[in-house]
């Protein structure tokens, strides 16, 4: 059998056999990238995280924003560095890491919330003091969203509030309607410890 001198035994060309090696080449190199990407996402300590309790009163309208000021929860920080084996000096940051807003007792629709805030801030004698920063929000609300809505975390550092002994929370409501009932409701807040 004779062969022409750009065929190869199986029936290809040398230039489709450079052509495959080049294509392999190719995507070796493009998954060594992308194997090789820096994780952005750094590995946090432990976890804090807080039940936080509030009532949604029936018939609050729409025509303006509702706000739930929660006062002295106590963050037990002392204790969970300590069950941690963590000196709170050696902290980076604490970051909120995940949220969810449920109704505790009804099987109730949350689709008449428009718009959530949940917002950190320091008080003396039951006043605002300084600046409100903004840890966890969903805007919009999703449609039929149900009894539980999750929400999406910012990338606020809320170590000067979680140090401490006690925390304030604020929430703040925007309604596309009356609330139909009232509703006790819970946020269940999480915190990434770096």
């Amino acid at each position: 059998m004779i062969l022409g001198k750009n065929t190869l035994r199986s029936g290809h060309t040398v230039k489709n056999n450079r052509l495959m090696k080049k294509i392999i080449f190719i995507l070796f190199v493009g998954l060594l990238f992308i194997s090789c990407r820096k994780n952005t996402e750094k590995a946090y300590l432990f976890e804090m995280e807080y039940p936080v309790d509030f009532t949604i009163n029936a018939g609050i309208g729409p025509f303006v924003t509702h706000y739930f000021d929660i006062q002295a929860l106590p963050t037990f920080s002392d204790s969970l560095f300590a069950f941690h084996n963590v000196d709170p000096a050696s902290i980076e940051s604490i970051l909120p890491r995940k949220g969810r807003m449920e109704a505790i007792f009804d099987d109730v629709e949350y689709d008449f919330i428009k718009s959530i805030e949940v917002e950190f801030f320091n008080a003396e004698n039951g006043q605002i003091v300084g600046t409100i920063v903004p840890a966890f929000y969903r805007d919009p609300v999703p449609n039929k969203t149900g009894r539980v809505v999750d929400l999406v975390s910012e990338e606020a550092d809320l170590k000067q509030f979680l140090l401490k002994d006690k925390m304030n929370v604020r929430i703040k409501l925007k309604l596309f309607g009356a609330s139909p009932k009232t509703i006790e409701s819970r946020l269940i807040l999480k915190f990434a410890v770096r």
